[in-house]
């Protein structure tokens, strides 16, 4: 998580110095927010397995809006 997420936000930061890096950070975690809405809401879909530990635990089986490339990588151009 931290290199997907928090990695990027400190790259801005980087090649943006007048950025704010909480609002880097909030904005690198829109996207689990949104992933947890959707998949209570049934929109996205993951499987828990019982005998996993930590992170793989958790199969992403269908999650095609919260954390696909496409979507997220367009997020440094919304409005400030």
């Amino acid at each position: 998580m931290f290199t997907g997420h928090f990695g990027p936000a400190f790259a801005a930061k980087a090649g943006r110095p007048e950025l704010s890096l909480g609002g880097q950070f909030v904005a690198a975690q829109l996207p689990d927010v949104v992933f947890s809405i959707l998949v209570a809401t049934g929109i996205e879909r993951v499987r828990v397995h019982a005998n996993g530990t930590g992170p793989g635990a958790v199969e992403m089986v269908s999650v095609p809006f919260s954390h696909a490339a496409l979507p997220t990588s367009r997020l440094r151009d919304m409005p400030r």
